[in-house]
């Protein structure tokens, strides 16, 4: 049995028995909405951090970070960006916060035009890790793909 539920920033997902999240629409938020790492992510929203980056809405959220869409101010304005930010509750174990770590030092040190790079990065006040990326509109990848599976299969 799916369910479709619509969360408090009107994202739309269709959750299956074992609240995995099965379809989404454009706008979601990927992740499992009762995790309470979720509840957390969706706490942040609206908070500025280091950078005078301004965090507008989760993104997505997985086992150990979430990625927020923020609003980074600049001389010449402002410009959209990604923010991947540690879930605290992982944040305590020393071994997920070099893991993180690690994910931030390999992307600063790759140059390619099809990996996205890491602009900046740091630690906030509550001791959790993020780091800033150029934000790529576009849709949800895993939505992207199963839609061209089944455009190519023939049905007979």
């Amino acid at each position: 049995m799916t369910r479709t539920f619509t969360n408090s920033v009107r994202q739309s997902q269709s959750i299956n028995e074992g609240g995995v999240i099965v379809a989404v629409s454009n706008d979601t938020v990927e992740g499992n909405p009762f995790d309470p790492d979720m509840e957390a992510a969706k706490a942040r929203v609206g908070q500025t951090i280091p950078g005078e980056i301004t965090l507008v809405r989760v993104l997505g959220a997985g086992g150990m970070a979430s990625v927020y869409l923020g609003q980074k101010k600049a001389i010449s304005g402002t410009k959209m960006v990604a923010v991947k930010i540690l879930h605290p509750s992982v944040a305590t174990v020393p071994e997920n916060v070099q893991r993180f770590l690690r994910e931030a030092r390999a992307l600063m040190s790759l140059n390619h035009p099809n990996i996205v790079s890491v602009e900046d990065d740091g630690e906030l006040p509550d001791g959790t890790y993020f780091f800033v990326m150029p934000f790529i509109e576009g849709g949800v990848t895993l939505e992207a793909l199963i839609e061209s599976y089944l455009s190519e299969r023939k049905v007979f």
